[in-house]
Formats: C-alpha cells, structure tokens, sequence
C-alpha cells in the first residue's frame, strides 16, 4: 500500500529521509515526513510523493495545504479514495485552507485551529504543531550567550489583518536605531538590490504619507544572513523576538516559540493570547505587556542571571512534562495515522 503525499518535491529529495544532518529534522516541511515514513513503514505502508505513484495504487492522498490543481487532477481520474488535508499556513497566507467549500472537498481535515471551536465535527482533527524535540540543546551559561536579543524572519508582508509582518518591522526599525550593538537579523530576502531599495525609498515616502507602517530597506548594520541551522546560532542569544505571522487566530501557535526552546533562548512572544493555556507564560516574556520597544529593551538588559535562569528552568521543566508531548513531531504522525484510519478499515 501506498500513500501519496501532495507537496513539493524537494519534500520528497533523499537526503530528508536519510540523512543526520539536524537542518531536515529542524525543517518543520520534512521533520515529519520522515517519521511518518518511519512508522508506516513498519505498518505495511509506503509514503512516496504524489508524482511517483498512479492513483489506483494510492490508498490516500494526504495533502500539505490545499492544491488546487492536485485536487482536479484526481477528480478528473475517478479517483475515490482519501483525500486528507492537512492545514498548516492560516488564513492570513493561504485562504482556501479555510473556505467550508474546499474543506467538503477532503475526507478529512487536520487543522491546529481552537480545538473548542470544533468538537462534535467528526470530519475536522485538531492537532498541535510538530516539534523535532530530540534536537533541545543543553542551554549555554549566561555568560556565555554573546549578544542580548536575535530576530529570525524572511522579509515578507501581507496586507491583511491580525498580520505581524508590520510588527517585526518596527523591532527591526527601532533595534537599528537605537541598540544595533544588541540586536542580529537572520533571514531570506533582506538582503535586497540596489534598484528594488530605490523602489522601497518611494513606497516608504508614500507609506509615511499615509500614516502606515514603513519598511526596512538597508538592514545592513544588523543583518547576518541565512542559516541552515536555526538551533546553532539562536543558542547563542540571550531573547529572541519570536513573533507569529498573524495575532490572535485561536490555536495558532507555528514553530518559532518551540525553535526557541529547543535552542534554549528565552522567546519575545506575540502572538496568539490562548497560548498561555498550552504554554506556561513563565517560559516566555509577553511583548503585550510593553508599551514600547525602549520599555521591553530596558526590561531586558535589566534582567540578571538568576532570573534569567529562571526562564531556563521553566523551559526545561515544560520540554519534559507530558504537556509537551503534544507538540512532538512523533506525536503528530500518530495523529496522521490515526486519523486517517491506516491500520484500521480505511476511510469508513
């Protein structure tokens, strides 16, 4: 038996499967992939990409977001078997991930939105973000983290609303005026032409004029670059600013937090209120509750060892409790599996 996943195909390259080097367990696109391919694997079932497989020969399809075309493909075949989604991005990045419309479309739907929102619907199967756990880090002394606050982000933007992206430019913005010294920008795309920084210059002339948010152009006193690895370089940070892409969309807490601990660093949340429900506060700093980057800088320079230490433990003391568990990636292709009844009748 064989189950097809709809991705892209570098999900599916050689080396995410087995290789040691920790950037294909961290990458939160493959980590999980491997393990499901573990545990079917020793049920009997094989997990290859939607392209290498005919549909009379796929038990399922399992979907990484919705694709569009994918879904027309198969229905132009005749195709009857299990259509599963699984809902990653919010509706901030990806829409017809939550259009009821498209969700009819699959046999089931597994989503991390507010699992209290959808109790009684048999066809929806909450979960929690996987996590590669195994990757934690033995946290470094304080002494030892080199510089204060670090923020991983690509440059992106999105005019919608309860987006972040307009937040994380103003981090970026005041760091860079006014504490470079304490601050590194990691990422993709920041690093921009000459020609694309003249455009910016005008859009951030216009945006001034209108009173929205500018963008950073030139980050160039901050910004460090990429990284393959993000647990190898934020160990070395005292605080990350660790925002999600979008505010306050119950159940919507992504991987940053948990990159932050697994590196052992103290996340800057903003994000989802309810969190606290999941996550104790006493592991994070709550950005809602500064008025002012200056007010959370000052707070954060004025925080000495032990109780940053504090934040340690907490973090440590949470990765391995059972409230963890949940946020497992092994946990996470249990719930695949279960879920779509592999093992079980299928699809009934």
């Amino acid at each position: 038996m064989k189950l097809a996943v709809v991705c892209d195909k570098s999900y599916f390259a050689p080396e995410v499967f087995s290789s040691e080097d920790p950037r294909y367990k961290e990458d939160r696109s493959t980590c999980f992939l491997r393990v499901l391919k573990e545990k079917l694997g020793r049920m009997g079932t094989e997990v290859v990409h939607c392209a290498d497989v005919a549909p009379e020969e796929a038990l399922g399809y399992l979907f990484i977001n919705h694709n569009r075309s994918w879904l027309q493909k198969l229905k132009k075949t005749g195709y009857r078997g299990g259509l599963f989604l699984i809902v990653f991005e919010s509706e901030l990045i990806i829409p017809d991930n939550w259009s009821p419309g498209v969700r009819a479309r699959y046999s089931k739907v597994f989503s991390w939105e507010d699992p209290g929102k959808n109790e009684g619907s048999p066809d929806l199967i909450p979960y929690f973000w996987p996590n590669p756990f195994e990757l934690k880090e033995t946290p470094l002394p304080f002494a030892e983290k080199n510089k204060l606050c670090v923020l991983m982000a690509s440059n992106k933007w999105k005019r919608r609303p309860k987006e972040l992206y307009t937040e994380r430019f103003k981090a970026i913005l005041w760091y860079m005026k006014n504490h470079p010294e304490d601050f590194d920008l990691y990422g993709y795309d920041w690093n921009i032409s000459a020609g694309k920084k003249i455009v910016e210059h005008i859009r951030n002339a216009v945006r001034r004029l209108k009173g929205t948010q500018i963008r950073p152009i030139d980050v160039s006193s901050v910004y460090r670059g990429n990284t393959p690895i993000k647990k190898d370089v934020l160990k070395n940070y005292k605080y990350c600013i660790c925002y999600e892409n979008a505010e306050n969309i119950p159940g919507y807490v992504t991987e940053k937090i948990f990159d932050c601990f697994i590196a052992g660093v103290v996340p800057v949340y903003l994000g989802w209120d309810g969190i606290i429900d999941y996550v104790p506060p006493e592991t994070m700093i709550d950005r809602k509750k500064f008025n002012s980057y200056e007010e959370l800088h000052d707070f954060l320079v004025s925080i000495d060892e032990r109780e940053y230490q504090e934040y340690i433990d907490a973090i440590k003391k949470f990765l391995s409790s059972e409230d963890a568990v949940k946020f497992d990636v092994n946990t996470f292709a249990d719930v695949l599996i279960e879920g779509m009844g592999i093992g079980q009748k299928m699809f009934s």
